[in-house]
């Protein structure tokens, strides 16, 4: 039998979703989160509007996470069930433009990803 091969699939780098954060206009951010900076994601059942809400929050060096938005309501029930069955999903923001609320992020699936 052989070893498992260590290449990477080449679907390894395919985003699960790529999306515009919903809600960054309402977040008054103090920061402008960078291409490539790391995000991660936290089910919110309690959300009054989304039982499957997903807040996204920007990983912030000797800092703790900021919560930047939301995951949108069109994804959100498929990104919170995986999370609840402990889908490892990474993301990185692709691209910024905070005066206009407006943030891209890719998100990937397993550890492979490059977030």
């Amino acid at each position: 039998m052989n070893p498992p091969d260590p290449t990477p699939h080449p679907l390894d780098n395919t985003p699960l979703l790529e999306a515009m954060v919903a809600g960054v206009r309402f977040r008054k951010l103090r920061l402008d989160p960078t291409k490539d900076s790391s995000i991660m994601l936290e089910h919110e059942p309690s959300n009054k509007y989304d039982p499957f809400a997903v807040k996204v929050n920007v990983v912030v060096a000797g800092a703790a996470p900021v919560h930047i938005g939301y995951i949108p309501k069109s994804a959100s029930q498929t990104i919170a069930v995986l999370l609840h069955h402990n889908v490892l999903l990474r993301g990185k923001i692709i691209a910024s433009d905070i005066q206009n609320g407006l943030i891209l992020i890719h998100l990937f699936v397993g550890t492979n990803a490059h977030a």
